[in-house]
């Protein structure tokens, strides 16, 4: 007696907008699920070149990360809700960036913490976007204080520092971000004005 399978009507429809056969859908439901079937279906080298040409699966035929969301959409019809964060995050990250560019010797000349409303929001974003965590932002202002003031010796370098607001939006934190992700481990503490 063979066995049954039914397909719902609506997953046919989104497999079919989203250019996928049901052997493919499948293969990616199996890799998701992290699932040992495939073991026993013998599933042809085209699907998975597709799949792979497709940008699904990598080349060693596992899952892409980048569309592990989209799959759970193609499942649930609804996308996962990000990393979350709370109101805590988004004061830390702004108590961490300096008030002002005062440093050391050097008086005050301007004011690069402002408008905190516009700069909470810029920061929840980021935050929501899921790829950064508050650490590693706090981390990231941390990294470019303290090379800013290292060198401040003769000249205040801090006057050069962009204000809290232009700072995100031009997300210059990704350049002070470590590789290694050493920032998500480093002390996490606010810097505030520098004396």
């Amino acid at each position: 007696m063979e066995e049954q399978i039914t397909i719902d009507l609506e997953l046919l429809l989104i497999l079919n907008k989203h250019n996928l056969t049901i052997e493919e859908y499948m293969v990616l439901y199996c890799k998701y699920h992290s699932y040992n079937w495939l073991s026993r279906y013998r599933v042809a080298e085209k699907t998975y070149n597709k799949l792979i040409n497709d940008e699904w699966l990598g080349r060693t035929r596992t899952l892409l990360n980048k569309h592990k969301e989209k799959f759970l959409y193609l499942t649930e019809g609804e996308l996962p809700v990000k990393k979350s964060f709370t109101e805590e995050d988004l004061d830390k990250v702004w108590e961490a960036f300096p008030t002002t560019d005062k440093c050391g010797i050097h008086p005050k000349t301007r004011t690069l913490r402002s408008n905190k409303k516009d700069c909470k929001i810029a920061i929840g974003n980021i935050l929501s976007e899921g790829e950064f965590t508050a650490t590693q932002l706090i981390g990231a202002i941390n990294s470019e204080v303290q090379a800013r003031t290292s060198k401040s010796i003769r000249e205040n370098k801090l006057t050069f520092m962009k204000n809290f607001k232009s700072w995100l939006t031009a997300r210059d934190f990704e350049g002070w971000m470590d590789n290694d992700e050493q920032n998500d481990t480093t002390n996490n503490s606010a810097v505030g004005e520098l004396d």
